[in-house]
């Protein structure tokens, strides 16, 4: 009899935690595939789309090889990528980000650049309006869509790399409405000559 209670309990709570993540996947994201930098501040930061891969592949942009990584973003209905960026050097820096399928196929990609020691974030979904957190001032929105399976990211010397997923119940994300993350661990490219 005492088996049957475990099971019939865990049963309850495998029921509920479905329904609650099924709830979570249920909210409409609609597709926006515009590219805008909001609002515009003080920070240095520019960027542009492309649709074709890095010429020779991402691994000639760096002038180092521990500036070559490799993540894996989520940006779904109910979850979302945040990217932060920092130069820390006293000159501006480049980048190029690479999105990519399971199969290895190119999606999209940006190439940008960031003002000497000045941060950026990148988020996936837009920001929710009305946010007043002083270090969301600098926002670029990049959709990275559902199919993207990995991403490569290069960057200049002189360029910290952070970032976590967040999951969000809306179209929009709000830093200010807490909500449960899990931070990106970006791993080393490794290239071979």
């Amino acid at each position: 009899m005492k088996k049957y209670k475990t099971i019939i309990v865990v049963a309850i709570i495998g029921l509920a935690l479905v329904l609650s993540l099924g709830s979570w996947a249920g909210v409409d994201q609609g597709e926006d595939d515009d590219i805008v930098a909001q609002p515009a501040g003080p920070v240095e930061f520019s960027f542009s789309q492309t649709d074709q891969p890095h010429e020779g592949g991402i691994e000639l942009m760096a002038e180092d090889p521990d500036q070559l990584f490799t993540f894996f973003p989520q940006d779904t209905p109910s979850t979302t990528t945040v990217l932060l960026l920092t130069n820390i050097f006293n000159q501006s820096a480049t980048g190029l980000l690479e999105l990519h399928r399971l199969d290895g196929s190119f999606i999209q990609g940006w190439a940008f650049t960031l003002g000497s020691t000045d941060m950026v974030r990148i988020c996936a979904d837009r920001i929710a309006t009305g946010v007043t957190l002083g270090d969301w001032d600098q926002v670029a929105y990049w959709n990275f869509g559902s199919e993207a399976a990995y991403a490569h990211l290069v960057v200049s010397l002189g360029v910290v790399v952070d970032g976590y997923v967040v999951w969000n119940d809306e179209a929009t994300y709000n830093p200010e409405k807490p909500a449960h993350t899990l931070p990106l661990k970006f791993n080393r490219l490794l290239v071979t000559q």
